[in-house]
């Protein structure tokens, strides 16, 4: 009998058709980073010490993997001796691969009770919600300008520079958006590192003939829109607005309103306190910068935003300025607008 034949017979014996590992961890909720799907030792690869480990937890009651839902290898929301049949099955077998996140980290697609702990091989993800009629969208600040949503399905990446691996763990992007040209926003090789089959470029011309100068992005389709352009893409009704100060001239760049299950994003890019900025409605999520000497001092991003009055507002784009100082003073004038403060430039 070849050997994998007699481990995955072992496996069915020794276990019988009952729950082999249900003294995993579980809870509400999904994984707290990213993980792999069959990776349970997370150690970075998927082999015969995943499968060996889940039972292992059974029979010993010891060294049960850190991350469920890495362990739920066939994606049901449960860890029994499935999984570790799933798994033997694909590595000797030649069955079928685990669900994704399989490839590459990311974050669980399916709803279950399984939590993860931690899971070590891959970043963590500094993910917020906030609701919409068609499900959570997910926020997950990158840095300086850099970020990304997630939402039914569509993952929008904005201004994203600094390699791919300032991504890594994240679905590649349905739409990427670019404010304007200044290379803290706008970098070539991470637009063309991180793009996906279909990804949509969303951009200003200015930006399409500054790439245009670097030699193009050849494959990836570009939507241009001026200030007051509107588009849609992926079910995202998209406007672009004004963004504009003392370096960048009225029309040269885009801010963005996205529309998305019944939720308003504003992304500012490099604005001033300027009166469109001060005049845009319903707003559910705003990205204001507050970095000086060209865009808001903390104070003016602060009365911009108790005027607007964005439901939710991440200061971002602020190297060096004091954010607690611009929470306090919206705070302190607003019951109806909630700052978060996140970590917009990690050490590491």
């Amino acid at each position: 009998m070849p050997r994998h034949r007699f481990v995955l017979g072992l496996v069915l014996v020794g276990c019988g058709i009952v729950v082999c590992f249900d003294r995993l961890p579980s809870g509400q909720g999904g994984a707290v980073n990213g993980f792999v799907r069959g990776d349970a030792t997370a150690d970075g690869e998927i082999n015969l010490t995943d499968a060996v480990a889940m039972l292992w937890c059974h029979f010993a009651v010891t060294g049960c993997p850190t991350c469920a839902d890495a362990a739920d290898v066939n994606d049901d929301g449960l860890n029994d001796i499935t999984d570790p049949i799933y798994c033997l099955n694909y590595l000797f077998l030649e069955g079928a691969q685990p669900p994704a996140p399989f490839e590459a980290c990311g974050p669980d697609p399916t709803a279950d009770d399984l939590v993860c702990e931690s899971f070590v091989p891959c970043p963590p993800v500094d993910a917020d919600t906030i609701p919409t009629a068609n499900g959570d969208l997910v926020i997950t600040p990158v840095e300086h300008a850099s970020l990304v949503l997630r939402w039914n399905d569509v993952t929008i990446y904005a201004d994203p520079v600094g390699g791919a691996a300032k991504f890594a763990g994240l679905p590649a992007p349905d739409i990427i958006f670019v404010t304007h040209t200044h290379s803290d926003h706008l970098n070539r090789a991470t637009i063309l590192a991180v793009a996906g089959e279909g990804t949509v470029l969303v951009v200003p011309q200015a930006v399409s003939q500054s790439l245009a100068g670097q030699g193009g992005t050849a494959g990836i389709e570009q939507k241009l829109l001026a200030n007051g352009g509107n588009a849609a893409v992926a079910g995202i009704e998209i406007e672009a607005v004004p963004m504009y100060n003392a370096r960048h001239v009225k029309g040269e760049g885009n801010g963005y309103v996205l529309s998305l299950g019944g939720a308003r994003v504003y992304i500012a890019g490099d604005t001033e306190d300027i009166p469109e900025m001060r005049r845009l409605e319903a707003i559910d999520l705003a990205f204001i910068p507050m970095n000086l000497p060209f865009t808001m001092t903390v104070e003016q991003a602060a009365s911009a935003v108790l005027e607007f009055k964005p439901r939710v507002v991440y200061p971002y784009h602020y190297r060096g300025q004091d954010t607690r100082r611009f929470k306090s003073l919206v705070d302190a004038e607003s019951g109806e607008v909630e700052v978060r403060l996140r970590e917009w430039y990690p050490t590491s």
